[in-house]
């Protein structure tokens, strides 16, 4: 029977640091200091690696035995695996980061898209600062997810994440930008403006 864990350790890769702290997953609060460590140039994956261990290592004190280790990445993820890359080494194209971490680290790894992570724990634990939701004028949905090849899909991805923002209790919005075709597609159509 699997363990549950209430402690794990966050760990946050950036252009211009990697940062790492543990967390309560009862609470959604950090329970220690931040440690920051300056990305690697180049960052790719073996680089920025050592960087990751070296922040686990910091934490394992901690952090329990086998409590599992979450990263959040500033890109696409697609169960684990990194499909874009904007502003670390294009090595991490395609890269199996979840397979690699967790068998660097011993404890179970799951990286996860910087923003899709925030707006999962916003969802669990509500908005830390309740005038920060005064402040949520627009949503836009992260195009770098659409798809080329089927724009029409698109409509209902974005669909599908405006109505975590309708029906939720915390988050509101005053404008919705809809990137289906012009951004997906590139070419900016008068039929396809919103």
């Amino acid at each position: 029977m699997a363990t549950e864990h209430t402690i794990a350790l966050g760990i946050d890769i950036g252009g211009s640091g990697i940062k790492g702290a543990p967390v309560d997953l009862v609470k959604g609060e950090m329970i220690g200091e931040r440690f920051k460590i300056e990305t690697p140039q180049p960052s790719t994956p073996e680089a920025v690696g050592e960087v990751v261990a070296e922040i686990a290592e910091h934490f394992k004190d901690v952090i329990p035995a086998g409590a599992p280790i979450g990263i959040t990445f500033p890109g696409i993820v697609q169960h684990g695996v990194i499909r874009l890359v904007a502003n670390l080494d294009q090595g991490w194209l395609d890269y199996d980061a979840d397979t690699h971490f967790t068998e660097r680290l011993g404890r179970p790894v799951h990286i996860f898209n910087d923003a899709d992570a925030a707006g999962v724990a916003e969802t669990r634990y509500g908005v830390a600062d309740p005038k920060l939701r005064r402040f949520r004028y627009g949503v836009q949905v992260n195009s770098l997810g659409l798809t080329e090849q089927h724009p029409e899909n698109n409509v209902y991805r974005i669909l599908i994440e405006m109505l975590a923002v309708v029906l939720s209790k915390k988050a509101r919005a005053r404008a919705v930008q809809l990137p289906a075709w012009n951004e997906a597609l590139g070419l900016p159509r008068s039929w396809d403006q919103q």
